[in-house]
């Protein structure tokens, strides 16, 4: 059974407000616990709901349909039956909220980006670059930033070296200082720019800030790169 406190949780969590390691800790209580994840899925649908027909008189009609389940009159089990038809569908209509959060759609959407065809985007590959690249590949995403600075260091392409040091930090699970470097990032090589934006619009969707990710999209959406991945993840924030 839900307690106050777990509920509080799960509203943090549909308001975007839930600090990362919150997260992390009803993800895990979520998985461990199916019953409690059946009762978030039909909590966030509420909230959902609650916010588009107004949520004070949405939940007092919750609340009161909630009192009449508990009588055990025929009549009020043939009650019963049918809140749970309507909560099912209003679900249903919502297409499980749960299942799209932000940070889901993150999941979703994020691939670390590749190394090969550096060269045809007018990258110059300096032998310190080409190293830091394969520490990379290799998944050494820790010894990779301190190559990719070192390499940048020895004039290496920052353009490169920064972004894909950014795109280690993510892998490292450090999204504040890949958004550090993603937010400062500049270049006049259109593939490079846009590839950042991309990666800063899902660093904002992991940190649960949907509002931000969807002003950087709407730029990608006109963009020559992103565009078709940028309309679609937009409708979906926007279902």
């Amino acid at each position: 059974m839900m307690n106050t406190a777990f509920e509080t949780l799960i509203e943090k969590m549909h308001r975007g407000e839930a600090s990362p390691e919150e997260q992390i800790e009803l993800e895990m209580t979520l998985q461990k616990e199916p019953a409690l994840r059946r009762e978030a899925v039909l909590l966030w649908g509420v909230m959902e709901g609650a916010r588009r027909a107004g949520r004070a008189g949405m939940k007092q009609r919750l609340k009161m349909l909630h009192l009449h389940e508990q009588r055990r009159s025929r009549l009020q089990k043939r009650m019963r039956w049918g809140l749970a038809v309507v909560v099912a569908l209003f679900v249903f209509a919502l297409g499980f909220q749960y299942y799209y959060t932000p940070h889901r759609l993150f999941e979703a959407h994020y691939k670390p980006l590749p190394t090969q065809g550096l060269a045809a985007h007018e990258v110059p590959l300096s032998p310190e670059l080409e190293e830091a690249l394969e520490a990379y590949e290799q998944k050494a995403y820790a010894k990779a930033v301190k190559e990719f600075k070192e390499a940048r260091a020895a004039g290496a392409s920052a353009e490169a070296t920064q972004l894909y040091e950014a795109i280690s930090y993510i892998e490292m699970g450090k999204p504040k200082e890949a958004k550090e470097i993603l937010l400062a990032f500049r270049s006049e090589n259109s593939y490079y720019a846009e590839t950042a934006r991309w990666y800063l619009a899902l660093v904002f969707l992991r940190e649960y800030r949907p509002q931000a990710a969807r002003r950087i999209l709407e730029e990608l959406a006109k963009g020559q790169y992103y565009a078709p991945v940028a309309k679609e993840l937009l409708k979906t924030l926007s279902e």
